[in-house]
């Protein structure tokens, strides 16, 4: 005749039957921790709108080939804590009158890009200021605007090591 297990026994053969749950519930904390940070990582970002940009990319490039006819030249500088640009028409001359916008980014923490409106310094130079400079290389996406005139470019700068506030 056998004896009825003891509470010790009935114990230790449940703790093998809790080790499967217990594994699988480890395993779904850790893919969801995974999860959260490749979604919350900075330096990933897909381009704003790319699918309404991918259908109007044959008008964009109409207007990057009416900007190149203008034959505007801008020089993009970074001066401590803001970005510095200077506009000058097809003859070297400099444009005062523009609206310019910036869309600028560090392309390391490109998922955050910051919509800047230049201000006109006088003698076609004009500046903006980032929130968040941080050193490194950065996009800028120029949009400039006179009258009927529209002048778009894009350049990179490489910020120094001083530019973080």
């Amino acid at each position: 005749m056998s004896q009825a297990p003891t509470l010790a026994q009935r114990l230790y053969a449940q703790r093998w039957a809790l080790a499967a749950p217990l594994i699988l519930g480890l395993m779904l904390l850790g893919l969801g921790a995974m999860t959260r940070l490749a979604m919350d990582d900075p330096g990933f970002a897909l381009e704003s709108q790319y699918y309404t940009k991918a259908l109007h990319w044959d008008e964009h490039r109409a207007e990057l080939t009416e900007s190149r006819r203008l034959g505007w030249k801008s020089h993009l500088a970074w001066s401590g804590d803001h970005f510095e640009l200077e506009l000058k028409d097809r003859a070297g001359a400099p444009i005062r009158d523009a609206t310019l916008t910036l869309t600028a980014f560090p392309v390391a923490r490109s998922a955050a890009p910051e919509q800047l409106r230049a201000q006109a310094l006088g003698d076609g130079r004009y500046q903006a200021t980032p929130a968040r400079p941080r050193p490194g290389l950065w996009e800028l996406r120029l949009v400039a605007e006179r009258g009927a005139q529209r002048f778009l470019e894009t350049q990179r700068l490489q910020l120094p090591p001083g530019a973080w506030r």
